[in-house]
C-alpha cells in the first residue's frame, strides 16, 4: 500500500483541500493473475456482503421484475477452437454481458446466413479484439441477436434491459473506441526507487501519475460545490478517455447492470449496486456516484446514498469554509439535489441520510427526468434508437411503480405539467442543430430534438404489443392561457419574441429555441406564447418564475401547434395579455 501526497492550499483561494489515503501499484498488464485476483476480490465482496446485487429480485405478485433471459448465449469450451453458439433451455443460467462500443469495424455478426454454422463453432480468428479479450464471457450482442432479422432485433431489443439486470456482471470496454481496441490496454508502469537507511536496511518506493476518476463523479463528490453545480454529463476528459460514457445504449447497460467491471486505460474499475472501487486504491467503496444512485433506484435498494465518516468530515470543513447553516440552506434542498452534494447537505442540514431521501425517493418522476437528461447528452448512431434505447429504463420505472400512469413518448401522463418544461442547455456548444432528418417524436416531447435537455423545475400512438418502443404520431390537447406574439431575433444562444402591438421601445422576452434553424426561419412572423405553470422556487416568499411553451401555428387558420421553444419567465405586465385558448399540440 502506498499514499497520495498530501497538499492543503490557502482557504482564501477558494480551493478545497484534498485529502491524501491509501493507493496500490497499478499493474502495467490488466490481464495479470494480480489483476484477476483482484476482480475476484471485489465479486466474492460483493456476494458476501451486498444481497441486493444478487439475482433474486421479485414483485408483490411474486414475478422475477426482469424476466427474459438470453435466448442466444456463447457457450465456452475449453480452448479458442472449441467455442459455440447454444440456445438455453435452462432458465437461471449464470452468464455474463458485454458492454462495448461497436466502432466502424464491426467484425463478426449473427446473421440469417450463418446461424447453424456459429452454433457448431465460433472462428476465432474472425471475432474482433474486444470480444477475444471477453470470450469467457457470455452475452455478447453482436454474435447473439441476429443482426439481419428486424423481427428478431426488435423482440431482443425489448428483452435487454432483463438480459443485463440478470448478468453476473457486466464487463465494459470502457476507453475503447470500437471492437478492434480490445479490453486489455498496457499501462504506463510505476516507477521504483530503491533506497537504503542509515542502518543498512533498504526499502522502495513506488511513484506514478495519480490517476483521474472524473468519469465516475469522483472528484466531484462534497469537494467544490461549484463544480458539482456545473456538472451536466460527460465532459471533454470523459469524452477523450471514456468513448463509452458517451453512448446512449451504454447508459442504458450501466444503469441496468448490478456489477460492472471497466477496463480502462489506465485501471480496473469495479461497480456494483453498493458502492465503487478502483485498482489504484482512490476510490474504495466510494458512494458519491450519480450513477450509483440511479441504478441503486432502479433495483429498489432501499438505503439510497451512504456517507463515510471522512466524506462527513470534509463537508463539514466545507460547509464552515463556505459559512453555510441549516437556515440558510434548509428553503434550498432541490437546489443541492441537483448539485448532488449529498455529504454536504447531510452535514449542514443536521439529517440522516434516509430521511432526507424519504420524500424525495417518491418522486420517482424526478428521477426519470434525471435519467432522461443525461441519456440526451449521449450520441446514438442512429436518430430512430432514442426510443428502444430508453425501453428498458421505462420498463423498470413502470414495474417500480404502478402509478407511473401511461408512458407518453418518453415522458408520464401524470407528469405532463413538469415533463413538458424541458429545455435544452448547450446553446453554446451545437446552436445550428436542427430536429432529427426522420419523425421520432411529436415536439412537446424531449426526443423531438437532437440536443442535450434538462427541466425547468397526451395521447400517442405507438406498436400496440410494445408500448415502449418508436413513436410515430402524438398530440396532447391543452385548455390555458396564451398570447400572440411575434419572434424578433434570434441569436447564438437565445432567441427573443414581443407581443403583437407592441412598441418598438417595449423590452423583448427572451426565450430557449428547440431547433435554432427552424426559429431563424420564423423571424418577423407570429408565435404563441402559452403560460404552462408558475415554479414558486423561493418557499419562504413563494415568488417564482412563469414558464412559458413557445408555439406555431401549423396553418395560419390552424389550431395546431408545434413547439419550437420555452421560456423561463414571463415580464409581470405581460401577464394581462393571456387570453384563454383550446389548441392541440403535435
Amino acid at each position: 500500500m502506498l499514499g497520495n501526497l498530501v497538499e492543503y492550499s490557502d482557504p482564501v483561494t477558494g480551493t478545497f483541500p484534498m485529502v491524501g489515503g491509501p493507493a496500490r501499484v497499478v499493474l502495467v498488464d490488466p490481464a495479470s493473475r494480480k489483476c484477476t485476483n483482484m476482480n475476484k476480490t471485489w465479486t466474492d465482496h460483493c456476494d458476501s456482503a451486498h444481497p441486493f446485487c444478487k439475482n433474486e429480485e421479485h414483485s408483490a405478485e411474486g414475478e422475477t421484475i426482469f424476466n427474459p433471459h438470453p435466448r442466444l448465449l456463447i457457450r465456452v469450451g475449453t480452448g479458442p477452437e472449441d467455442i459455440h453458439l447454444e440456445e438455453t433451455r435452462q432458465r437461471h443460467l449464470k452468464y455474463a454481458a458485454l458492454s462495448y462500443c461497436w466502432g466502424r469495424t464491426g467484425g463478426l455478426k449473427l446473421e440469417r446466413s450463418n446461424v447453424q454454422d456459429l452454433k457448431r463453432r465460433l472462428p476465432w480468428s474472425q471475432l474482433v479484439k474486444v470480444h477475444q479479450d471477453s470470450i469467457h464471457y457470455l452475452w455478447v450482442d453482436a454474435l447473439c441477436i441476429v443482426q439481419d432479422d428486424p423481427g428478431e432485433q426488435i423482440a431482443e431489443i425489448m428483452s435487454m434491459a432483463s438480459i443485463y439486470a440478470n448478468a453476473y456482471i457486466t464487463i465494459a470496454a470502457s476507453t475503447s473506441l470500437g471492437g478492434n481496441t480490445g479490453l486489455f490496454q498496457t499501462r504506463q508502469p510505476t516507477l521504483r526507487l530503491s533506497n537504503m537507511e542509515h542502518d543498512g536496511n533498504t526499502f522502495d518506493l513506488y511513484a506514478r501519475e495519480s490517476l483521474e476518476h472524473v468519469a465516475f463523479d469522483y472528484e466531484y463528490d462534497a469537494l467544490n460545490p461549484e463544480n458539482a453545480r456545473l456538472w451536466i454529463g460527460p465532459n471533454a476528459t470523459v469524452r477523450r478517455h471514456f468513448p463509452l460514457f458517451t453512448r446512449g445504449w451504454a447508459w442504458r447497460e450501466r444503469l441496468l447492470s448490478r456489477r460492472i467491471i471497466h477496463f480502462t486505460r489506465h485501471e480496473l474499475v469495479w461497480e456494483c449496486l453498493g458502492s465503487t472501487s478502483c485498482e489504484c486504491g482512490a476510490m474504495d467503496e466510494f458512494v458519491g456516484s450519480q450513477a450509483l444512485r440511479e441504478r441503486r433506484f432502479a433495483f429498489g435498494v432501499p438505503q439510497d446514498v451512504e456517507v463515510r465518516c471522512g466524506l462527513m468530515e470534509r463537508s463539514r470543513k466545507l460547509a464552515k469554509h463556505l459559512s453555510l447553516s441549516s437556515e440558510t440552506t434548509s428553503v434550498n434542498f432541490s437546489s443541492f439535489t441537483e448539485r448532488w452534494d449529498y455529504a454536504l447537505m447531510y452535514t449542514i442540514m443536521g439529517s440522516a441520510a434516509d430521511k432526507l431521501f424519504s420524500t424525495y425517493d417518491a418522486e420517482h418522476y424526478e428521477r426519470w427526468r434525471d435519467v432522461i437528461s443525461q441519456f440526451s447528452r449521449r450520441n446514438l448512431t442512429y436518430e430512430s434508437d432514442v426510443f428502444p434505447a430508453v425501453s428498458g429504463l421505462a420498463e423498470v420505472w413502470i414495474a417500480r411503480h404502478q402509478d407511473c400512469g401511461e408512458y407518453l413518448a418518453g415522458l408520464w401522463k401524470a407528469d405532463l405539467m413538469r415533463g413538458l418544461l424541458w429545455i435544452c442547455v448547450d446553446q453554446y456548444e451545437r446552436s445550428d442543430t436542427g430536429r432529427p432528418s426522420q419523425y421520432r417524436a411529436p415536439t412537446w416531447s424531449w426526443a423531438s430534438v437532437r440536443r442535450a435537455i434538462n427541466w425547468l423545475r397526451a395521447s400517442d400512438t405507438r406498436d400496440p404489443n410494445y408500448i415502449f418502443g418508436e413513436v410515430t404520431e402524438g398530440h396532447i390537447e391543452v385548455s390555458g392561457r396564451a398570447l400572440t406574439a411575434t419572434v424578433t431575433s434570434c441569436g447564438d444562444t437565445d432567441a427573443c419574441f414581443k407581443p403583437v402591438g407592441s412598441k418598438a421601445s417595449d423590452p423583448s422576452e427572451h426565450f430557449s429555441p428547440d431547433s435554432f434553424p427552424d426559429v431563424r426561419e420564423l423571424i418577423g412572423h407570429e408565435s404563441l406564447c402559452l403560460h404552462w405553470a408558475t415554479d414558486k422556487i423561493d418557499a419562504r416568499t413563494g415568488s417564482g418564475w412563469d414558464r412559458c411553451l413557445i408555439l406555431k401555428a401549423c396553418t395560419a387558420t390552424s389550431s395546431t401547434f408545434v413547439r419550437i421553444g420555452i421560456t423561463e419567465r414571463l415580464l409581470e405586465e405581460r401577464k394581462s395579455l393571456l387570453q384563454p385558448c383550446n389548441i392541440r399540440i403535435i
